[in-house]
């Protein structure tokens, strides 16, 4: 099938295959020993959020690189320091993404969870819809960038 329509560069199937086998690294930390006596609502933020990261972010991150190195990287040359100082810049602005999302998405609803929030008039438990809420907007980006758009037939 062609990719034609589709903004990413490669296929979500190949991300997912290129990132499912970080899935059994999660799942052991998520039941490793530290996670067991925490209480409920903190584990059901890190399950949303070891499900976002596998199935949406690590996709997203890899199609952002992509398409970064693709329109920033064009102008420079195949090789010596431009495309090294391009592909290096590339992957700060990408990694600088993946801690900000990390923070957002992972710290944000376990520290609500935690209680660091209660003055403000947060309860713990509300660290779980916006753990929803910000994993999902993760996915409504993947979905978009990963969805085949119908093209016109001349």
């Amino acid at each position: 099938r062609s990719l034609t329509g589709q903004k990413a560069m490669l296929p979500y199937r190949g991300m997912l295959w290129l990132y499912l086998n970080s899935l059994p690294y999660w799942l052991s930390c998520a039941t490793s020993s530290r996670t067991r006596g925490k209480p409920g609502h903190l584990q059901v933020t890190q399950c949303i959020y070891i499900v976002a990261c596998v199935f949406c972010w690590y996709p997203l991150k890899c199609a952002a690189a992509m398409e970064f190195g693709r329109r920033f990287a064009t102008g420079a040359r195949s090789i010596g320091p431009g495309a090294v100082a391009a592909y290096a810049a590339v992957g700060v602005v990408v990694a600088a993404l993946g801690t900000a999302w990390t923070s957002l998405a992972y710290e944000l609803p376990q520290s609500i969870g935690r209680g660091e929030w209660r003055g403000l008039g947060v309860e713990d438990w509300h660290g779980v819809p916006v753990a929803v809420l910000i994993n999902g907007l993760a996915c409504a980006a993947a979905m978009w960038v990963y969805w085949p758009r119908r093209v016109a037939w001349a």
